[in-house]
């Protein structure tokens, strides 16, 4: 299991994108189709502050991740393309993880 640390816990979405090099439109392809399925998009790691923005638990958000795109079988062209895409993500955190513990 992959074990990463995010300087804080509860990020933007933007901030999100940018710490996982998620696209943009990846990262609302996910959330649609969770939705799409039934998911209740707080399984991702969103967190919904009254009177507030909406965060995200980026842990939280990693964990769903490897859980429904990567450890998940993929049937279809665009299951494995979303595979890839995920995977690549885990490496560029894992990457800077690594990179920011040198210093």
């Amino acid at each position: 299991m992959f074990n990463f640390t995010f300087k804080k816990i509860f990020v933007t979405p933007k901030e999100l994108m940018k710490t996982t090099n998620l696209p943009e439109s990846t990262f609302y392809k996910f959330q649609n189709e969770w939705i799409s399925k039934g998911g209740d998009p707080k399984n991702m790691g969103k967190v919904e502050v009254k009177g507030g923005p909406t965060l995200w638990n980026g842990p939280k958000f990693v964990e769903w991740l490897t859980e429904y795109k990567i450890n998940k079988p993929a049937k279809f062209d665009y299951e494995v393309r979303d595979k890839k895409i995920s995977e690549k993500t885990l490496l560029f955190i894992n990457n800077n993880k690594k990179e920011n513990h040198e210093d």
